[in-house]
């Protein structure tokens, strides 16, 4: 199933479980349909938002302009600014939900990282393991709150319990960083290179 089909099966659900539970009825649903428009509003603002932001750094030359300075000024190599954009990959994820993240931040640094070298879908793969570390570290970390409200634990134990798991991601990052063939491997199969 496509996530879209999961998240309906999944709203299903949990629309039958009220109904058993006997807890159905227009207040619930009232109040149910207000927290999905506004979320929704939400979604659909921050994406209004995140387009018209890169629109702008596209129209006005800055992210062109950002590649250029970077390699102008001796960070041509590509390792220095890989790591000053993981560093501000990590330092954002701790006080910005996943989502945002990625819409502000890759729109910026795509044209450098290609400017300095790296292959795209290499690229992209490094922001989808960054996403995820973004999910577990604090403060915002919304994998965390939803393991919180599953179980009876604090969440400085369910913070100790995925320390390790972090660590792996930033292992993981290492090994992707030094054989990047483990990302490219699988696409490059697919185009037949």
């Amino acid at each position: 199933a496509t996530a879209t089909e999961a998240s309906c099966i999944g709203a299903f659900g949990a629309f039958l479980i009220v109904i058993v539970k006997g807890k159905f009825n227009l207040r619930v649903l009232a109040a149910t349909l207000r927290d999905t428009a506004q979320t929704t509003a939400m979604i659909f603002f921050i994406l209004i938002a995140v387009t018209l932001f890169s629109r702008f750094m596209a129209l006005t030359g800055f992210t062109r302009s950002l590649g250029n300075l970077a390699v102008a000024h001796g960070m041509s190599s590509p390792i220095v600014v890989l790591l000053l954009v993981l560093v501000a990959f990590f330092i954002l994820g701790c006080i910005v939900d996943p989502t945002s993240l990625l819409l502000l931040i890759v729109p910026i640094v795509f044209p450098v990282m290609t400017k300095v070298g790296y292959d795209p879908i290499w690229f992209g793969v490094i922001c989808v393991i960054m996403i995820e570390v973004s999910f577990l570290t604090p403060p915002v970390g919304l994998g965390v709150f939803v393991l919180k409200s599953v179980t009876d634990s604090t969440l400085e134990e369910i913070f100790a319990g995925i320390t390790p798991f972090i660590l792996m991601w930033f292992l993981l990052i290492a090994l992707l960083v030094c054989f990047p063939a483990i990302a490219l491997f699988l696409p490059r199969a697919m185009l037949g290179r």
